[in-house]
């Protein structure tokens, strides 16, 4: 009857993930997939497809992260980007092609389609597989776990189960674990547990895996994702720039495309050149506003002069009707609460060239230049 328990209880674990890291993991550090061949970690030319090479010298610099994609990815700026490939190369392992696919065809939960986000500031492609999932166990949190510089995890902890030769298929959870550009740092251990009927193998996966960098940069530039969102975002840049009609557009452009233009002579030329023509322009468009407010004001000037010499009785000013003129006084009719009011002529502007402001019955004259 115990054997029978015992049994059942195996069965049920052989389905769930495994909490512990086997003993036998630790030696195997380092590890990488026997099936493929990597870059080295230097990156020289010989490891790389002719692709990746022709990148790395038209777009030197870019590189894969070893950690996932900060939280906030998108709205730092960073391009995100999916890739598919057809479901049966994925489930037979192999290498591609790898094709780039829009947002709307891009099913992240299904096999075969896989997201990483292109950071154009420090020209770096981060995987943007999640850090859970039904067959993950975690990293965060473990003291000793590696992480990068800035403290994010670079190694993870991942379980699954294969029962009497049957792998548990890939869940509804894109993850770490589940991601084709991770790859395995330590190896599974394997159980024989008796049952009533037979031995049943167990082969219960707890292994350390980690981002395959070699990979995913092979994969952003053989599928054309890095080669044309970065084109994408050049000409964008060009065109934000050289289309910019003020500076505060192009200090907006500048903003925008600063993960470019930091780095691109050509760029920091165009944009320099647009400055000063903007600049220029600015400084033209100041003194024509000037030039017509002067001759406003003058306008304005010969105005209230010709009021002046020909007011009369009866005439409008700005603070009511003239009443009378008596030489250089003329009495006016001011708004209520004031009446009529005494006002040197020379004081009195045509009706719309001045206000009339009066402080306990005492006029106040407008500080204006004619």
């Amino acid at each position: 009857m115990l054997r029978a328990l015992f049994s059942v209880v195996v069965l049920m674990l052989a389905g769930c993930q495994a909490t512990t890291r086997p003993d036998d993991a630790r030696s195997q550090q380092g590890r990488e997939r026997p099936d493929r061949e990597r870059p080295d970690a230097a990156g020289e030319a010989a490891g790389k497809s002719l692709s990746a090479a022709i990148v790395e010298t038209t777009m030197p610099g870019w590189k894969a992260s070893a950690a996932l994609a900060p939280i906030d990815a998108r709205s730092s700026g960073m391009r995100p980007v999916c890739l598919y490939k057809d479901s049966q190369e994925s489930l037979i392992g192999r290498k591609g092609p790898w094709r780039v696919v829009s947002s709307q065809n891009c099913i992240i939960d299904e096999i075969g389609h896989e997201r990483f986000y292109l950071d154009f500031r420090n020209k770096a492609i981060y995987l943007a597989a999640s850090e859970r999932g039904n067959n993950f166990s975690g990293s965060k949190g473990r003291a000793g776990r590696p992480t990068d510089e800035s403290g994010r995890s670079i190694q993870w902890y991942c379980t699954r189960s294969t029962l009497a030769g049957i792998t548990r298929s890939r869940n509804d959870n894109y993850n770490i674990c589940t991601s084709e550009f991770t790859q395995t740092v330590a190896t599974p251990a394997s159980v024989i547990t008796n049952t009533l009927f037979a031995p049943i193998a167990v082969l219960a996966h707890a292994t350390d895996v980690v981002v395959d960098t070699g990979k995913l940069y092979e994969a952003a530039v053989e599928s054309g994702a890095l080669n044309g969102a970065w084109t994408e975002f050049y000409l964008a840049a060009q065109q934000g720039i050289g289309t910019a009609r003020s500076l505060n557009d192009l200090k907006t452009a500048r903003v925008q495309y600063d993960a470019i233009l930091s780095g691109d002579e050509s760029l920091k030329r165009l944009y320099e050149d647009r400055e000063a023509k903007l600049r220029q322009a600015e400084r033209e468009s100041q003194k024509l506003r000037e030039q017509q407010e002067n001759q406003e004001i003058e306008k304005r000037r010969v105005a209230v002069a010709r009021f002046r010499r020909t007011v009369s009785a009866g005439m409008d000013s700005h603070c009511g009707l003239v009443l009378s003129v008596n030489g250089p006084v003329a009495m006016v009719q001011a708004p209520a609460g004031v009446g009529q009011y005494g006002m040197r002529i020379s004081e009195l502007y045509p009706v719309g060239l001045a206000s009339c402001r009066f402080i306990n019955g005492v006029y106040q004259r407008p500080n204006i230049a004619y």
